[in-house]
Order: C-alpha cells, then structure tokens, then sequence
C-alpha cells in the first residue's frame, strides 16, 4: 500500500510540475489572452511533460522519507539526464518557432496594413449609419491597438427574444461574420484560405471585434476573433 501511495504521489508531482510549467510559459510567450487555449497547448508539448517528470523525480528521496519514515539515497542521475533532454529538447524547439513566429511577422507590412485600417474607419464613420443588409446598420468601427471594433445596429427588439431564441440568433451571427473574415481580409478579392487567414491575424497581430445593439441601443451580443480561432486543419 505504501509503495503505491509513493508512485502515486510521484505522478502528482509530476502532474503539477506539468500544470505550472506549461501556466509559466504560456504567460511568458502568450500572455493572458486565450489563456486556457495556449496553457493546453503548451500542455501538449512532450518535453514539458518529460521536464517535469524529472523534476518530480528529483523529490524522490523526500516522498520515500515521508511514506516510509526511512532514509533512502535515490541516485540523481536518471532525473539529471531527463532535465538535461527536456531542456535541449524544449529550446530548439521554442527557438525554432521564435524564428516561425518572426517569419510569417515580416510576411506582411504592418505600418502600411494600419494605415489601411485608419483610413477605411476613417471613409466609413463618414458614412454611418451604413446600411448592411435589410435590418443591419454599421454605427462606427475603431481601430486601435490593432483591434478592429465594429459596431452594428440591428432592427430587432431584444426583449422580444427569449433567452434561448436570442443564444440561436447570436450563433447565427456569429458563424456568418467568422465565414465573411476571409473575404473582408482580403478585401473582395478571392477569399483567403483558412491558412492564410490564420497567418494574416497571427502575423499582424490583428483581433476582429463585433458589437450588436438592439433598436433601444441594448447590447444583443458580442464577438471577437483572432489566429486562433482559424487554426489550420489540415
């Protein structure tokens, strides 16, 4: 019983090591944004989980001390050897997408990109209320910080949904503005493919925002989305 409760114990162990490395580099390298989608992919990656299994290994003679209220000398070099891998391991691999991440970065011209989206908000909010469809208006859109906010106003009665009838509109919305992005992106030309979306926004840096209002000027919804929401499939 005891040896199982110290194997276990190990594997916790190991477990959080995972869960703070992986929260450590996520805040490091993405930041707080999306920061469930970005700890679960830095969760992914083997040589964290192989890092922390040789650190929790380190805590060998500690956990055993513990369990079994007796001094054993557990040898370091098997945990030492697995540190050593992980971190080799982990380096080239985060340097070599540090050398991606700048690739695609300087695919794209992003003093020339923001001065397209100053003007077009520019030439739009001249315009507003700009119909968009029978019951859409565009009420003004911002560009600051590279976010992209639009602001709309459609010509419903919010109080005149039901809170699940609302929830299947707003999907409605939602998934039709995410199938007009590759469009709007590539400005009426041939439409992007998903790849490119998601190296357009991840290059760039760029999020997309969507804000709707109601006839009485109440918030209907919100919607915003960035790269990760046009991850490559294939």
């Amino acid at each position: 019983m005891k040896r199982v409760l110290y194997y276990t114990s190990i594997i916790c162990l190991a477990i959080a090591f995972w869960l703070i490395l992986s929260s450590i580099l996520a805040l490091i390298f993405n930041g707080t944004n999306r920061f469930s989608y970005h700890l679960g992919s830095w969760c992914g990656t083997p040589y964290t989980l192989l890092l922390a299994i040789g650190l929790a290994l380190l805590f060998r003679d500690v956990i055993y001390r513990a369990i079994f209220q007796e001094a054993k000398k557990h040898k370091p070099i098997i945990s030492t050897i697995i540190i050593i891998l992980a971190v080799i391991w982990g380096s080239v691999a985060i340097g070599a997408k540090s050398v991606s991440d700048k690739t695609i970065g300087t695919e794209f011209n992003k003093q020339r990109i923001q001065e397209e989206y100053i003007r077009m908000c520019s030439e739009v909010n001249k315009q507003v209320p700009l119909r968009v469809d029978r019951i859409t208006s565009i009420k003004s859109i911002v560009f600051f910080d590279w976010t992209l906010t639009t602001y709309y106003s459609i010509d419903l009665n919010k109080d005149d949904f039901t809170e699940q009838e609302l929830k299947e509109l707003l999907a409605l919305i939602k998934e039709n503005i995410k199938n007009q992005i590759p469009s709007m992106i590539a400005h009426g030309d041939y439409p992007f493919s998903q790849s490119q979306v998601y190296r357009y926004l991840k290059g760039t840096g760029l999020m997309l925002r969507y804000v709707y209002h109601d006839i009485n000027d109440k918030q209907m919804g919100a919607f915003q989305f960035d790269y990760t929401d046009f991850i490559p499939t294939e």
